[in-house]
């Protein structure tokens, strides 16, 4: 089961630490209510660059919502492996393709 995730870039949310409280303003306070979402309700706060703040709904307003961080969690970076299938094509074009992907970082082929 995946909890509902909203993204807080407005402040650096690495410096915080489980049971501070991390608000939600504007915007992501609005999609709580809309998601119906009440308290006690689990959701996690990322920053767009790996740290997920999984917390708890404390309190619901409607252009702000407190919510207790509950466990910190870093995603790490994952790096697709993407595998070019390459159909014959005239006039050299595939191995120009395949050249072009090799050139840009691809896996396989």
């Amino acid at each position: 089961m995946t909890y509902p995730v909203f993204i807080k870039t407005d402040e650096n949310i690495n410096d915080l630490n489980i049971a501070d409280t991390i608000s939600l303003y504007e915007a992501e306070a609005h999609h709580v209510f809309v998601m119906r979402l009440k308290e006690n309700d689990i959701l996690d706060i990322v920053d767009g660059a790996g740290m997920r703040m999984r917390s708890k709904i404390k309190t619901l307003q409607k252009n702000n919502v407190q919510c207790e961080i509950l466990e910190k969690i870093f995603d790490d970076k994952i790096e697709p492996e993407i595998i070019l299938v390459q159909a014959l094509a005239k006039n050299g074009r595939d191995e120009q393709a395949v050249e072009s992907c090799v050139e840009l970082g691809i896996r396989g082929v």
